[in-house]
């Protein structure tokens, strides 16, 4: 089967499929798409309790043909419409799926659901043309199961000879993604960090929530962040084994170059 597009239904699809036969599924189920502001359902869900049924039995499905230690991807949260949250939110949607994209600033986010960029470099605008109909742009946190935070983590000096990264901002993101985590989400911090940052994170929440959590530092300045995050090699850190196969297969749709993990 490998290499070949189904224009059928998905559910019954998926069902002819045998058991742990799959190695990823990348998916973006209709959320509500036929709830008309309370006012009904369209001719496939009559209720409420029949999309949600339908929902049970798509994601059974999905289990089920899944093999061991893969990964189940409904869709992607990237969080930082900056420089390099904005590139990878577009290389990401080359997948078809949708990519929530989130930054806190309310003007840039109304500008982007206007088409509007504030990156003025032709590979993005090309991209942005492309794949905004893939694009879903909050500024609040939208619920996933595998968030990517790509936020500025300035460089503020202390002294003369000293100067300390200020995470105030990230800090801010992980303790909105302490609330909505679920069990098995992954976290991908792509900001540069200083050491620790991620294994605190992860020790904290992860005795409340069993969560994976692996670090891809963002590899790619202005000027053709395309191009470099699309040539440029990774280096992937992980909290488990199963934390650096999952975002290894996200990369690995868009990357050329070596993705390297845990030797």
């Amino acid at each position: 089967m490998e290499n070949m597009i189904e224009n059928t239904d998905c559910l019954e699809y998926i069902k002819t499929l045998p058991n742990k036969s799959v190695d990823l599924v990348l998916t973006d189920p209709p959320y509500f798409i036929g709830f008309d502001g309370g006012k009904g359902w369209d001719s496939k869900w009559k209720t409420e309790q029949e999309y949600l049924d339908w929902c049970k039995e798509w994601t059974t499905e999905c289990v089920r043909v899944l093999k061991d230690n893969r990964m189940l991807i409904k869709n992607i949260t990237v969080i930082g419409m900056g420089f390099i949250g904005l590139p990878t939110a577009l290389l990401l949607a080359n997948s078809k799926t949708l990519i929530n994209c989130i930054d806190i600033d309310k003007n840039k986010i109304s500008e982007l659901k206007k088409g509007n960029l504030f990156i003025k470099e032709r590979d993005i605008k090309n991209l942005f043309d492309k794949k905004k109909k893939f694009l879903r742009f909050s500024d609040k946190i939208i619920k996933s199961n595998t968030y990517i935070v790509c936020l500025p983590t300035p460089t503020k000096k202390i002294d003369k000879f000293f100067y300390k990264q200020d995470l105030k901002i990230i800090n801010k993101s992980f303790f909105q993604l302490e609330k909505i985590l679920k069990k098995n989400d992954l976290v991908i911090i792509e900001s540069t960090c200083p050491p620790k940052t991620a294994l605190n994170f992860y020790q904290k929440i992860n005795k409340k929530i069993k969560f994976h959590v692996s670090t891809c530092p963002e590899r790619a300045i202005p000027g053709s962040p395309i191009h470099e995050m699309t040539n440029n090699s990774r280096i992937i850190g992980s909290s488990s084994n199963l934390a650096y196969k999952k975002p290894r297969m996200i990369y690995d749709k868009f990357v050329k170059g070596k993705v390297i993990g845990p030797l």
